[in-house]
């Protein structure tokens, strides 16, 4: 059996050298343009098509819904994130309270 394929993406600039392959074996990372995955991890937000300041852009899935993951960071006091947003995700990894964002 391979390795477990994980996707990550974000808005952000990740430093894709961190991701430690020794710490975590059996699992690979896969950033931009691969289309082949066993899990998906959102870090905040999707990428800007074209510099929005709230993304616009789309991921068709390749993976099953129930492999979906959310990865906040700022605190509830900076960030808020939508019921909406947050409800396409089958888990979130985060720091907010509860009230401040509900998940299943």
């Amino acid at each position: 059996m391979g390795d477990v394929v994980v996707k990550v993406l974000s808005k952000y600039e990740l430093d894709r050298e961190r991701t430690d392959q020794e710490a975590l074996p059996g699992v690979r990372f896969v950033f931009d343009g691969d289309s082949s995955y066993d899990w998906m991890v959102v870090y905040d937000d999707l990428p800007s098509v074209s510099g929005e300041s709230l993304s616009l852009s789309y991921e068709s899935l390749a993976c099953d819904p129930s492999r979906t993951i959310l990865l906040t960071y700022e605190p509830s006091s900076i960030k808020f994130y939508g019921y909406d947003y947050v409800r396409q995700f089958a888990h979130v990894l985060t720091s907010h309270e509860a009230a401040c964002l509900s998940h299943r």
